[in-house]
């Protein structure tokens, strides 16, 4: 019968992990969601081609980030998420992750509905994690999840090699922290066009509980 949420089913499961023992013992988790599992062995074709390959294979995915290691992929897992997110295919981030990493995703959070660590995944949380890609497909955001327009405070602009990055606060989500983003998650005029101390706005959620949850999207700056 498979797994019935709205309007998709899931009975096939994509999983996508460098880590042999990785796959197996996620395997086991999908299985126990009385789910078929389909361990996806690399090396994978490139980000646009996996993506429209996917569904093909499979109905939703559960995926690492860290992909590149081994040559198991040309991509991260974080990116091929957000992607197959936002073309409606319900897929689950589940990594270990350190600041950098929550740095280098952050600007495509806004279609990683969840974050799981390896070892906190079980079916429960497997289950709530497609349901809520699904309902976001459908516009139905969790408050955590859920996007607002938001005034932004630039704080610093830092144009050091290989540290360039903006520290921007948020008054509407916690008023005394500074949250980092990376050029690289930042529109390609940004430093040109905002000086420090500049008030711009975006899109994000205000109702994240965490920095590692925070999203921006939709920038707004002349």
């Amino acid at each position: 019968m498979g797994l019935v949420i709205a309007h998709h089913t899931i009975e096939r499961v994509a999983i996508i992990d460098d880590q042999q023992a990785a796959r197996a013992t996620f395997e086991e988790i999908v299985e126990d969601l009385q789910l078929r599992p389909v361990p996806q062995g690399g090396p994978l074709n490139g980000l646009a081609d996996y993506v429209n390959l996917l569904p093909t294979v499979a109905d939703a995915a559960l995926c690492d980030h860290h992909l590149k290691v081994s040559a198991y992929a040309s991509f991260n897992g974080a990116d091929l998420v957000a992607r197959c997110n936002q073309q409606g295919f319900p897929t689950l981030l589940c990594t270990n992750w350190n600041h950098a990493d929550i740095d280098e995703m952050r600007h495509l959070r806004r279609y990683i509905p969840i974050l799981v660590r390896p070892g906190k995944l079980d079916p429960e949380s497997m289950r709530n994690g497609f349901q809520k890609c699904i309902e976001e497909f459908g516009g139905t955001f969790d408050p955590s999840r859920r996007p607002w327009r938001a005034l932004v405070r630039i704080v610093e602009l830092r144009d050091d090699p290989g540290q360039r990055a903006a520290y921007v606060v948020v008054p509407a989500w916690e008023p005394e922290e500074v949250v980092r983003i990376p050029a690289s998650a930042l529109p390609g005029d940004f430093f040109a066009k905002t000086p420090e101390g500049a008030r711009v706005h975006a899109g994000l959620n205000i109702g994240a509980e965490s920095h590692e949850d925070l999203y921006f999207t939709d920038w707004e700056y002349q």
